[in-house]
């Protein structure tokens, strides 16, 4: 037998019937009126009972379901799930976060944690488990604390989605994760397997990119991937850059872990030392390349340890780029170009796709690149050697060009008045093409505005029975009536600022009432003994328009003004406003946003239009 569930609706409050049921349903759960383990009645009674559409109960379904409050079985019905069952959500990083070159995971676990908190809904709880890469040569890894603990804690804790990091996992080790059938999200360098990335064809082909412009044409790039990676996307970039700048081929060498004890930064200084040997003997020093491309900060200090402990100098011999993280800084001694990864973009990432996976929708696309930017080396911050001691005295013997040393030269009044008419020159043959596109960039905007108003008028009829806004009662006579756009404001549907045309002049701004907020769109409801017609009940909603630019039919010069609707008695107040290149814009029942012509005024039952405040009649 079901429990029964007792909701008094209101459609006079702010919140739609969707936030409704869901704020009711979580309160009954959270005090406790809704066991664990009970069941809640099906949608189809909760929809006769509470006189809503299935849409919204179906809406405040998910949303608890993502949250982690109920649990939806197929052809069993949905429950009340226990506090400790709740929106419990696994991080699995591979590395182990207390090696030192696992500085990286240790920034990406905190910017997922931080990124959890941020977000008021759902209220998840992260739990973090590392060192779950099976070590080489390791058979017992499954009797390891790491594998244990989480094989434990999965047969313990009613997890909501996993969050792997890095996955190199053993094969028992993921039928363990795959027997939960939970949503999982993958963060990796395999293009097949992951759900997000980083771009690393983008530190390649930017890096060469930027090398290139700063007159390096030999190149050599130093890899840092670990033995398994089937990642190549770096050098698809890098073979890009190469193409698009016409450099040397590039010399690539590989930074391999071959052994379990050995640290990165430590075989990144022993290998560059060993290129540097190599670079001073070949062909008489003639062997250098321009620049460095380091795939790994950690690995780059040891590259710049070894480029100190030899005294070559960055950048005048030899420019070093690396690929680092935006938030982590490290100590290098020597000027480099880093470009840099968002952790916080990779958790955001990470969060969305885990959010989809448990609303059971798609990804957009897969995997999810995620981009870096160059920051590059200020060379004002160079300062010659020895240039705090000494100083350059001024010797006034000796000119150039007329110029002591140590003077600046200054443009005179003539050069100044010929730079002054070639720029007013140029001011007035830019004007038209200007004012045009000021004008397209206009329109584009008030069609945008239109769009979102059209949506939220959607929005707002699906979650109210399929009516459109009607102008309110008031209690005095002093109250103004409450039209569509208070409504939408006030409900939260949409911000003020989208309900006029960006050329229009504001003629009001106000509390939403009786035409405020400067608004210059008028809804065309469709009235009929004061009532409006159903959104979907339009005959022709293709050729019907709901919203558009409009002016006053009593006020002609006050364009902005408000049309509320047809209603008997009331034919004339209905008046276009062409307010871009002599045309309206208008938005239709069905969504569509388009431009009508002065010519098509009548066709969409617009007999007048008003310019700059004059009314005609439409032709």
């Amino acid at each position: 037998m079901f429990l029964p569930v007792n909701l008094t609706l209101s459609i006079q409050t702010a919140q739609p019937v969707h936030t409704q049921i869901e704020q009711f349903l979580r309160r009954e759960i959270l005090v406790g009126k809704l066991g664990a383990g009970e069941r809640l009645p099906p949608t189809g009674v909760l929809a006769r009972q509470w006189r809503v559409d299935h849409t919204a109960i179906q809406k405040a379904m998910t949303n608890l379901v993502v949250e982690g409050l109920i649990d939806r079985k197929p052809r069993r019905g949905t429950f009340v799930k226990a506090a400790a069952d709740r929106a419990v959500i696994g991080i699995l990083m591979g590395p182990d976060l207390s090696d030192e070159s696992s500085l990286f995971f240790r920034a990406l676990s905190k910017a997922i944690q931080r990124e959890m908190m941020a977000r008021a809904e759902p209220r998840w709880i992260c739990r973090v488990y590392d060192g779950l890469n099976e070590p080489r040569g390791k058979a017992d890894f499954q009797r390891s604390f790491p594998c244990q603990h989480l094989v434990h804690d999965l047969r313990s804790y009613a997890f909501r989605g996993i969050i792997k990091v890095n996955d190199r996992f053993s094969g028992q080790l993921n039928a363990e994760i795959a027997r939960t059938e939970l949503p999982v999200v993958r963060f990796g360098s395999n293009l097949k397997r992951s759900d997000v990335v980083m771009d690393f064809s983008s530190f390649c082909r930017e890096a060469a990119v930027f090398a290139a412009r700063h007159g390096a044409r030999k190149l050599v790039y130093l890899r840092t991937f670990e033995p398994g990676d089937d990642y190549s996307l770096d050098l698809r970039g890098l073979d890009e850059a190469i193409r698009q700048s016409s450099l040397a081929p590039c010399e690539i060498h590989e930074l391999r872990d071959v052994s379990p004890d050995s640290l990165l930064e430590q075989m990144a200084y022993e290998k560059t030392l060993r290129l540097l040997e190599n670079w001073q003997s070949s062909a008489g020093g003639n062997g250098w390349p321009d620049a460095l491309l380091v795939s790994d900060d950690i690995a780059a200090r040891g590259v710049a340890l070894a480029l100190v402990s030899r005294g070559i100098k960055v950048p005048e011999r030899l420019r070093l780029v690396i690929m680092a993280n935006q938030g982590i800084a490290h100590h290098y001694g020597i000027p480099v170009d880093r470009y840099e990864f968002s952790l916080a973009a990779a958790a955001r990432a990470l969060i969305d796709a885990l959010w989809r996976r448990l609303s059971g929708k798609a990804l957009p696309e897969r995997p999810v690149k995620i981009g870096g930017c160059m920051k590059i080396w200020d060379d004002c911050l160079k300062l010659p050697q020895n240039s705090m001691n000494k100083t350059r005295p001024f010797s006034p013997r000796g000119s150039i060009n007329g110029i002591k040393p140590g003077l600046t030269r200054a443009f005179t009044l003539l050069e100044l008045l010929v730079v002054i008419c070639i720029m007013s020159m140029l001011v007035a043959l830019m004007s038209p093409a200007l004012k045009t596109a000021r004008e397209k960039a206009g329109a584009l905007a008030c069609m945008n505005n239109l769009r979102q108003c059209s949506l939220a008028l959607t929005q707002y009829a699906q979650d109210y029975a399929g009516d459109l806004p009607t102008p309110e009662g008031r209690e005095s006579t002093t109250q103004p009536y409450r039209y569509w756009a208070g409504q939408l404001s006030d409900l939260g549907y949409l911000k003020t600022s989208v309900y006029r045309c960006p050329v229009a002049e504001p003629r009001s701004s106000g509390s939403g009432y009786s035409g405020g907020f400067g608004n210059s769109f008028g809804l065309v409801a469709r009235y009929t003994s004061y009532r409006p017609l159903r959104l979907f009940d339009v005959a022709n909603p293709s050729e019907t328009v709901l919203l558009g630019d409009s002016a006053n039919g009593r006020d002609a010069g006050k364009e902005d003004w408000q049309m509320f609707g047809i209603c008997e008695g009331y034919l004339d107040v209905l008046k276009a406003a062409l307010r871009h290149q002599m045309n309206m814009n208008a938005a239709f029942y069905d969504g569509s946003v388009r431009i009508i012509e002065m010519r098509d005024l009548k066709k969409y039952g617009f007999n007048h239009y008003v310019i700059k405040g004059t009314i005609y009649d439409s032709p």
